[in-house]
């Protein structure tokens, strides 16, 4: 496990960082893609009135999807940059900054919360998943790297390339997704959904030069590969549902 990043590198990080609106096609379709399938978690987990919470916001995306979508938004991130950028996309929203790890929320404050490739650049995963638990009411979704085939092929390969581009992204906790279950997993906790995504690297579309007519064959095989390796996809995505008890179910009928 490497040390975590310094926070400058972050809001270094934010100035530069483009993800949806990169020149990189293969950048833009890596992200793109990703955002998609949280979305899509999202519609059917987001009510109209809820509060949600988007741990690591970055650049607001997701909180501009769940304000439209009718819910009191509040985005935290560690960047104050990322909080400018967020807070311009989403002017509705509260922001706050602070450490995922020491989160300065109430208990069960948010009805949905977020936590979008935020873990792998966390150093005490079992901190930071605690304090996520700790500030939900009844939904988390989380993304975040998944220790899945690619990365095992690149670590026989080359480990010593592997972390060096973990390095250059600030990544300090890739775990695989038994790993990450169990974090999550409790009495108070149930796992409704726990898959991995395939979706091709920017770095290998890159590297390779690949032309951009491939993304649709492309598709076909992440798609394929979704459901061939259903635990081995390069994306993790958990969605937890905390458990609530009525009162008058402790007594006999």
């Amino acid at each position: 496990m490497s040390k975590a990043k310094p926070i400058g590198f972050y809001e270094r990080e934010a100035l530069s960082c483009k993800r949806y609106g990169s020149v990189s096609f293969w950048e833009r379709r890596y992200h793109t893609k990703r955002m998609g399938y949280v979305i899509s978690r999202l519609k059917r987990i987001v009510r109209h009135g809820d509060l949600f919470l988007d741990v690591g916001c970055g650049s607001g995306e997701y909180l501009k999807y769940a304000s439209e979508a009718g819910s009191k938004c509040v985005g935290i991130d560690i960047s104050v940059n990322y909080l400018k950028i967020a807070k311009e996309k989403c002017p509705v929203a509260d922001f706050v900054r602070a450490d995922i790890r020491m989160l300065p929320l109430r208990d069960s404050c948010a009805d949905v919360t977020l936590c979008s490739e935020v873990l792998e650049h966390v150093s005490n995963l079992t901190e930071a998943v605690a304090e996520l638990k700790r500030a939900t009411k009844r939904n988390l979704i989380i993304t975040t790297p998944n220790f899945g085939l690619a990365r095992i092929i690149l670590k026989a390969v080359s480990a010593k390339k592997l972390r060096e581009l973990d390095e250059s992204v600030g990544h300090v906790s890739i775990a695989n997704i038994r790993e990450m279950r169990k974090l999550f997993q409790d009495h108070k906790c149930r796992i409704v959904k726990s898959k991995t995504l395939n979706i091709l690297p920017p770095i290998i579309g890159e590297k390779l030069r690949l032309p951009r007519f491939l993304s649709h064959v492309l598709t076909l095989f992440e798609r394929l590969a979704n459901i061939m390796l259903p635990n081995l996809g390069n994306i993790l995505l958990l969605v937890v549902e905390k458990h609530t008890m009525n009162i008058n179910s402790c007594y006999r009928r």
